[in-house]
Formats: structure tokens, sequence, C-alpha cells
């Protein structure tokens, strides 16, 4: 018999217990106590507002049909709602043995810092420690093979035996004590620590890991100050306003939380229905009304930070810079769908799209999200030439700027033309236009040189200069590579739907696409 079984069903038992005697007061305490409050108010106090509730010294007794009612409506909620799930699989996304997919939480300083000094830590262990005892510690944390079509477990029997008895014992021992806990956090880090324990952050996720439970523990503090300062608002508002501000809160508290557990739906999670319900056509249609419309968003945050950098606009330009990042991260979620549906076994078995359409839809996807990045990169980079107040360009530069992102908006316009027209003929226009506006990247570029002597530019002014021109080459040149992969992929979906026509058959799921060059010959 495996023993582990048997510890993590005593364990889960054991949890969910500790959890109902701790939780359970915290659900009902506060307003079992308001109720007593009421009925002694109703009973003793005669409409005197100026009663002390005395009746709060003493220990309360909660009537079992309110305790029973409150459990019930406990178990109903951690059946339906979302947002426990959410909470859980935080807590396995960060201590999941897996790594090599897409972490939940971004890389911080602080978290670059403690894996910095964790790595450090551990090289001076390793050269002080026996190459045999080395050796035998390494042999533990060696994992079990998984036999054929077995699905990898974010985590083993050991770990979750540890994981459940230490978070019902510390939870149960707290609660008898009658000492302020968190029992999600407590299961939290003790989840966290198996987790360091067992090996499962590696050098490819521990900053991410690390990075995760600094945000989780930061939220805890965060949600405590945000409570005591609100309720702080409203016990200020209640007590000068009376019933007028009751019931006004009342039914605005009502309406956020119907909004927020019934109405509020995850935007990653209706992009990946939207896109596992898609067939390659249907893919082609999202891309191509996509592309332009990037596109147009991307060139509004360089005409807008280039027309606050000329009026010398800090404020401005701090705007674009949070639009254009905010416009990023858009992309990159966008992005990110295909990654569930790559690595989703159940998605990709009832998908309807080929291979090939997902692929095309990644690498459209991450182009415009280089594209975006290197917006960003040189609107922060003119944020720090106005912050640090050095001199704006002004002259034929300017106009030169000018000049150019005039000519990039006419791109716009033959983007759209190009994606709404899957012809040759459009396709190799746009192209050419592009090219044509890279030399004339170039000859500005080459006519800085003579500038610089002439017109004594600092050092800063042309750094900023070949910075713009450069990003300006890097967004034509990444939605040049978009042209030609949304036009692959139209040929694709064409040529396969003319096979159909043809054989009057299903074509295969795999359609090569080896002779299709997907990047431009860069200027």
């Amino acid at each position: 018999m495996n023993v582990f079984k048997l510890i993590v069903l005593a364990g889960t038992f054991a949890l969910a217990f500790s959890f109902a005697g701790n939780d359970l007061v915290n659900f009902v305490g506060v307003p079992l106590a308001a109720l007593d409050c009421f009925n002694y108010y109703v009973d003793y106090g005669n409409g005197d507002e100026s009663m002390l509730m005395a009746n709060l010294n003493d220990s309360a007794a909660a009537s079992t049909t309110w305790l029973v009612l409150s459990g019930v409506i406990m178990c109903i909620t951690l059946w339906v709602s979302k947002k426990a799930l959410q909470v859980i699989q935080t807590s396995i996304n960060l201590s999941s043995s897996k790594s090599g997919s897409r972490e939940q939480f971004g890389a911080s300083t602080l978290g670059r810092i403690i894996t910095r000094m964790g790595l450090v830590l551990c090289a001076i262990v390793y050269r002080s420690m026996p190459k045999n005892a080395l050796k035998c510690v390494k042999g533990r944390y060696e994992p079990v093979r998984l036999e054929k079509g077995q699905e990898a477990l974010p985590f083993d029997y050991v770990r979750a035996c540890i994981n459940l008895v230490v978070a019902a014992v510390l939870i149960s021992v707290a609660t008898s004590l009658k000492l302020p806990l968190s029992t999600t956090y407590v299961t939290f880090m003790v989840a966290m620590g198996t987790s360091f324990a067992d090996g499962a952050w590696d050098r490819e996720t521990a900053v991410f890991r690390i990075s995760g439970v600094l945000t989780v523990i930061a939220g805890w503090f965060l949600t405590g100050i945000c409570a005591f300062t609100m309720a702080l608002i409203v016990g200020l508002v209640v007590f000068n306003f009376g019933l007028v501000s009751a019931l006004i809160l009342t039914p605005l508290v009502f309406g956020l939380v119907i909004y927020s557990n019934f109405f509020k739906k995850s935007k990653k999670d209706a992009q990946i229905a939207q896109l596992q319900s898609q067939n390659d056509a249907q893919i082609l249609h999202t891309v191509s009304s996509a592309v332009p419309n990037y596109f147009r968003r991307e060139l509004d945050c360089f005409e807008k930070s280039l027309n606050a950098f000329y009026e010398d606009n800090e404020i401005a330009l701090r705007k674009v810079r949070n639009k254009s990042a905010a416009l990023g991260d858009r992309l990159s979620l966008k992005r990110s769908t295909y990654y569930a549906l790559a690595t989703d076994a159940e998605i990709l078995k009832d998908s309807n799209n080929t291979s090939d359409s997902k692929f095309f839809f990644y690498q459209v996807y991450s182009n415009m999200r280089d594209a975006s990045e290197s917006v960003h990169k040189v609107v922060d980079q003119m944020l720090n030439h106005v912050a640090n107040r050095h001199n704006i360009l002004a002259g034929h530069l300017k106009d030169s700027v000018f000049e150019l992102l005039y000519k990039l908006n006419n791109i716009e316009s033959d983007l759209k033309y190009v994606c709404d027209n899957p012809y040759r003929d459009a396709f190799e226009t746009v192209l050419k236009n592009c090219k044509k506006l890279n030399h004339e990247i170039d000859k500005w570029q080459i006519r800085l040189v003579g500038t610089i002597s002439t017109e004594h530019l600092s050092i800063h002014q042309s750094e900023i200069y070949l910075s713009i021109l450069q990003a300006m080459r890097d967004l034509l040149n990444r939605y040049m590579t978009v042209c030609m992969q949304e036009h692959a992929l139209s040929e694709l979906v064409y040529g396969n739907a003319e096979k159909q026509e043809k054989v009057g058959k299903r074509v295969p799921e795999k359609t090569t696409t080896s002779n299709i060059t997907f990047e431009p010959q860069l200027v």
C-alpha cells in the first residue's frame, strides 16, 4: 500500500478542519458580533444613541444555525468561485517542478539580488563539501521517470504530504492560541518552503518564483494597509453623514461584489477560447485586422512622443511612455495565447486550426511586440533627454524626423491595403516602399556625420537622433516582416482551400511551409 496516499487523505481532512476553524470565525465573527450589538441595543438601549456596547467584552456563543448556514455558504463558494481556483493555481505555478514554460510573474530587482546571493552561497557550499557527500545529496534529487502517457504532476507525494500536514498543524495551533493569522498565506508559504527545499526552483525559474513570492507577500501587507485605510474612511463617512451615506455605500458595495464575481471575465481566458474556436481562415482574418490596427497605435505613440519631445514637455512624454508600455503588455498577452494552445493537450486535440496557422499567429504577434518594445525604448530615451534638460534637436534634423514620420504614415495605408487584398502585386508594392524608406533612413544617418561638425551637435543630441532613426527602422522592418508572414499565411489558407476544392476532401493537418521566407533582407 502507498502510505503517502493515506497521509494525503488524512492531511486534506486535517487542513480542511483547520481552515474551517479559522476561516469560519473570520467569516461570521464580524457580522454576528454586529447582530448581537443590534439585539443588545434593541433590548436595553431604549433609543439612547450614547449607549456603550458592554456586551462585546464577554465571549459570544454563536447559534448552531448560523454556523451551519455559514459553512454551507463557504463550501459552495469554494466549489464555484474562480478566484479560489486562481489562488490555488498561483500556488501551484510558483511551486511546480516543471520549468521552461511561461512563468506567471516577471523578474524584479529584489528577486534578482536574492537569486544572485543564493547562487554565490551555493557555489561556496559546493566548494566546501566533499565530492562523495555532493554525489549522495544529488542522488536524492533525481526525479522519478514517468511512464509513457503519464502526466507530469507539479510535485510528488512527499511534498504533498509535508504541505498538508505542516500547514494543518500550524493553523490549528495558532487558532487554538487565538493568534491572528491568514490560513491562505500559511499554506502558501509552506508550499514555497517545500518547493525551495525540493529543488523546484532551478536557475531557469528561480528569479521568477522568488519575485512571485515577494509580490504575494507585498500584496499581503498592502491588503492590510488598504483595509485599515478604507475602514477609517468609511467609518468617518458613516459617522459624519449617517443614514444617507449608508444608503449610498450599501448598494455600491453589493454592486462591486456582483460585478467582480459574476461579470468580470479573465481577458486571457477569453482570448484562448476565441483562438481555440477559430480555423485557419479566421486566424488569417484576426491577423489581417490586427496588423494595421497595432501599427497605427504604435505610430500614434511615436508621433505623440516626438511632438512632446520637441515641445520639451516631460509630463506628456511620461503619459506616452505609459501608453506604449501598456501596448506592449497587451501584445504580450495576445501572444501568450499561443503558449496555452501549444502546451495544453486538450486544447490542441479540440482545436480547429492547424499548427502552421498558430505558428504564423505567434510570429506575427512576436514581431509586433518587438516593434512596440523599440518604440517604448526610444520614448524612454526621449524622456530621459528632456528630464536631463539637454538641448532639443532643431533645423533640418527636426525636419527630417517629421518627414520620415509622414512617410511612415503612408506605409500604414499600404499595410491596410495588402491585409485586405492578399495579392502578390500589392504585397510587392509594400515591400518596395518599405525598402525605399529604409534607404532614406540610411541617407539621414550618413548626413549626421557632417552635421555634427558643422552645427556643433552634442553627443546627447546625436545619440537621441540616431535612436529615433533606429526606432523608425525597427518599426518599419518588423512590420515588413509581419507583412511577409501575413502574406505567407494567406497563401497557406487559400492554397489549402484550392486543394480542398480539387481533391474534394479534408486537407492534411500539416502543410509544408519550408519554401516561405519569414525575414526580409534588412538594409
